[in-house]
């Protein structure tokens, strides 16, 4: 796996290059950067404790100011945010010169046209500092070109609150994530992937072979993590750790359900599915899914309305719109060949549009050491409409393994190719 980090070395080498070329006449640099650029020198308390936002380069200004920030602190330390990642580190400051010692960042993949690597090349350079009108400006090696933040108001202090049990105190593992999309991503090994918050309001966590620290802040039912110090191994090949920190750092809302834990991605993008359990919830390796049957009449298996939806027409959209209020078993012990337990998943239509019965369909989409414990089809239609603020009940029989083990299937609620929700069981067999 690639990991960029800073890389000083990098304009001593452009520079050796521009030497070995014709001999050319060099301006001269100005001894005063600050008189050149007009920079009024100010004390650093002034700018302290206030998020200041990358305007510009020197050259051009930057698309997207949000993603780049730097704050610091009263007592010298600083933090960061470089596109979809976090950082820390430490500054020193006299008169207008300073100086920023990068320390601890995440190392999330951020795509294509992230300026990731650039800003914290230009950080490390700095070398003065002063205030152009309302903006700080950054001089970087000696006037070879500047940074230009924009005020975007006091830093946030983090306000955080002790989350209600088990949410806090207790070890969750990431068995995969569900994407608005419809694609998926399960975890081979959920043991390697884990977070735990802390009643204090910090977190601690693994990512393969990396461990990372951080804060949260609750307010309701919405989670705001902030990674912090993050160890730099290079993990093998395969390994999700990128990922997982990055789905982490993009974390807006949570669902708490027994031993499930769901943190909703911001904009609906998607669900990251968490246990107390490190259960693999491998993905059925070709889905080949059998006649859907036609909704049972006479019998209420697989679904049961409650209540009774009233639909009234309106369209269908593709909006996210399930909330998986209950889902059972989660651990309840069985012996092997057992037959008496059922799936029961509780379902909650929370938009304003009614679910289309012939639209939406039920589908296994993984299952642990790929065992079914579920009997009857892999696939079933909703079958009839409900109503917003309805309540859907989807259940099945399940039949223990004959060895003895744990076993767990994860199912998904889709319009199309678009899950609107998704939920994991697990039993545990043994005598």
């Amino acid at each position: 796996m690639k990991r960029l980090l800073l890389i000083p070395i990098l304009l001593a080498l452009l520079l050796s290059a521009a030497c070995q070329g014709a001999a050319t006449e060099t301006p001269p640099v100005a001894a005063d950067t600050q008189a050149a650029i007009e920079l009024t020198t100010v004390p650093v308390s002034q700018v302290q404790n206030i998020t200041w936002e990358w305007a510009s380069d020197g050259q051009t200004a930057i698309p997207d100011p949000q993603n780049y920030n730097v704050v610091f602190l009263p007592d010298l330390s600083l933090t960061f945010k470089a596109d979809c990642n976090n950082g820390l580190g430490a500054y020193a400051a006299s008169g207008s010169n300073m100086t920023l010692q990068l320390g601890a960042v995440t190392l999330a993949a951020c795509g294509e046209n992230s300026q990731f690597n650039a800003f914290l090349q230009l950080l490390a350079g700095v070398t003065s500092f002063g205030m152009q009108g309302d903006q700080l400006v950054f001089v970087v090696d000696n006037g070879a070109t500047t940074m230009s933040f924009n005020n975007a108001g006091p830093a946030a202090t983090p306000t955080t609150q002790p989350a209600p049990a088990p949410f806090a105190d207790s070890t969750w593992y990431w068995q995969g994530t569900n994407f608005s999309d419809g694609s998926q991503v399960f975890v081979p090994d959920p043991s390697a992937y884990s977070i735990r918050f802390l009643a204090d309001g910090t977190l601690e966590g693994q990512a393969d072979c990396n461990t990372f620290g951080g804060s949260y802040t609750l307010a309701d039912n919405s989670l705001t993590i902030q990674l912090g110090p993050t160890t730099l191994m290079a993990c093998p090949e395969g390994s999700l750790d990128s990922d997982y920190l990055q789905q982490l750092s993009q974390v807006a809302t949570y669902i708490l359900q027994g031993e499930n834990l769901f943190l909703n991605l911001a904009l609906d993008s998607g669900d990251m599915v968490f246990n107390q359990q490190p259960i693999s919830l491998v993905p059925s390796s070709t889905p080949t899914f059998t006649q859907v049957p036609p909704t049972p009449t006479s019998t209420p298996r697989p679904v049961v309305i409650v209540p009774t939806a009233t639909a009234t027409k309106q369209p269908s959209t593709n909006s996210n719109a399930c909330k998986v209020v209950s889902a059972k078993p989660q651990g309840v012990k069985l012996k092997p060949g057992q037959s008496d337990a059922d799936m029961r998943a509780e379902l909650k239509n929370v938009s304003a549009e009614i679910w289309k019965g012939n639209e939406i369909d039920f589908v296994l989409t993984g299952k642990i050491d790929g065992v079914e414990i579920h009997e009857g089809a892999d696939r079933w239609d909703l079958g009839v409409d409900v109503a917003p603020d309805g309540t859907y009940v989807f259940y099945l029989d399940l039949e223990a393994p004959d060895e003895a083990g744990t076993f767990g299937e994860t199912w998904a609620m889709k319009l199309g190719d678009k899950t609107l929700c998704s939920w994991s069981i697990y039993i545990v067999v043994g005598d």
